[in-house]
């Protein structure tokens, strides 16, 4: 790859894990719930938990998989 292209992929990886947190803060905001609940619904640690909602990493598929399906959100991948 290029530089231009790993820059590229770079910059969309913390455009994602910035709305993955904005998303998932609104959620828990709204529903009145803590990270430690959902760290412990989702099977997840805590400190997991705090990563991904103050977007300092990108969760694993895996991972935000359980962190959707504990607070009940989807989805929805697309094939470019």
């Amino acid at each position: 790859m290029t530089q231009d292209t790993d820059e590229a992929m770079e910059h969309s990886r913390e455009i994602n894990k910035l709305l993955i947190s904005t998303i998932l803060k609104s959620e828990i905001k709204s529903r009145g719930i803590t990270r430690t609940e959902i760290a412990l619904i989702a099977g997840i640690t805590r400190e997991q938990a705090g990563w991904i909602v103050n977007s300092k990493r990108n969760p694993t598929l895996l991972t935000l998989l359980k962190v959707l399906a504990a607070l009940n959100l989807s989805i929805i991948l697309e094939k470019e």
